[in-house]
């Protein structure tokens, strides 16, 4: 069933609240996190929960001498185009539509590469919500 994954925004129900951080890199630690900075952007998704808030940002931008999009690390606030799910805030029911309501060709295809799966979360998230994902500072 892919009919979640087109719906509208008024078809997303969250509870208010249920907020995960998903915290997955060798490279962060807890405490690096538990600070005001940590609470602040906790803030921001409670302003509109149904976003994805990030940490770390990503972008995608069409880069026309080479005639091809190009991925980008560290870009300008108003390329991004989504942030690491490894490291952001966002509602618990988006790992169950995300488990259970993807297409099934889309989470084969990142089982079997492991990778893209940052790519597929904000495609749903943004999707489902036609917002765009949240990038804040740490």
């Amino acid at each position: 069933m892919t009919s979640l994954l087109i719906t509208n925004q008024s078809s997303v129900h969250l509870s208010k609240f249920y907020v995960l951080f998903h915290l997955i890199s060798p490279l962060m630690t807890v405490s690096r996190f538990v600070s005001r900075s940590f609470v602040a952007n906790c803030r921001v998704w409670k302003q509109d929960p149904a976003r994805i808030v990030g940490f770390k940002a990503r972008g995608v931008t069409w880069h026309s001498a080479r005639a091809a999009w190009e991925y980008n690390v560290h870009p300008k606030r108003e390329e991004v185009s989504m942030v690491l799910p490894g490291s952001a805030f966002l509602h618990k029911r988006y790992l169950w539509l995300y488990t259970y309501m993807m297409p099934r060709p889309i989470r084969q295809w990142i089982d079997e590469k492991m990778n893209c799966e940052d790519i597929a979360m904000n495609f749903l998230i943004s999707n489902l919500t036609q917002k765009s994902p949240i990038p804040v500072c740490v």
